[in-house]
């Protein structure tokens, strides 16, 4: 890869994550189509840092291979028991043995390429159940719960979520608040009562102060970003 080549992968990366920079829906993965850039400009900068500075180049590769080994760990940990980690660990520290012995040879591109792979295939358990199973449906599911059981014509917000795929399956607005603080307040606005909310699970607590709460559908126990459908009062006897 020659440096006009560079160039042109630096401006094709650089444009894209600009131009996505300015959405108001930024998700990792809308990258994923200039990947292969990048990877093309990670390989050539590393090949000039090992022709160039050898011990300073083997120094990044353990420090990145740190970082991703205790980044796929902290990402297992939070989705599995404590078990299934041990077994990874134990299963990832003889493949890298072995892959050490194997690829001893080769120089320093082709050993991260390699950890990038063996990385790549924990993505499916550092992930959980959200891309890889029935569970990705379970917000589709609290959706049309939503739909059925929310008229058009009653007050729905959302609360420490985005309201997206929602919007999309009941064909309404359903605003997004920021804190309690600013749904109480929308809610005395409008003069109301009662509405519905969109919550995570671990998050409705925050609401409890000024507002009753009460859960009408709940995305099953092990949903990866639980959340729910809540009926809330506005308690007027709290200043």
């Amino acid at each position: 890869v020659g440096w006009p080549f560079s160039v042109l992968l630096v401006f094709c990366v650089g444009g894209v994550a600009l131009g996505l920079s300015f959405g108001g829906q930024q998700r990792y993965f809308y990258m994923l189509p200039v990947l292969p850039a990048l990877c093309l400009l990670a390989g050539h900068g590393l090949a000039q840092l090992e022709a160039q500075r050898p011990r300073l180049a083997g120094g990044l590769w353990m420090g990145q291979t740190l970082l991703i080994a205790a980044a796929t760990a902290w990402l297992f940990w939070n989705q599995h028991d404590a078990g299934w980690l041990a077994v990874v660990i134990v299963v990832a520290l003889i493949g890298g043995a072995l892959a050490a012995r194997g690829l001893a040879s080769v120089g320093l591109g082709a050993l991260v390429t390699a950890i990038l792979l063996t990385t790549a295939s924990f993505t499916r358990y550092a992930d959980g159940d959200v891309l890889w199973s029935i569970a990705r449906f379970d917000r589709h599911a609290l959706a049309r719960s939503v739909a059925a059981k929310v008229d058009a014509t009653q007050p729905l917000f959302s609360f420490g979520l985005t309201p997206v795929l929602y919007i999309q399956v009941t064909g309404r607005a359903i605003p997004e608040m920021r804190s309690p603080t600013a749904l109480e307040r929308a809610m005395r606005e409008r003069h109301l009562g009662q509405a519905y909310v969109l919550a995570p699970v671990k998050r409705s607590k925050e609401l409890l102060p000024h507002l009753g709460v009460q859960a009408l559908a709940l995305m099953p126990r092990k949903a990866n970003d639980r959340a729910g459908l809540y009926l809330i009062t506005l308690d007027n006897t709290k200043p």
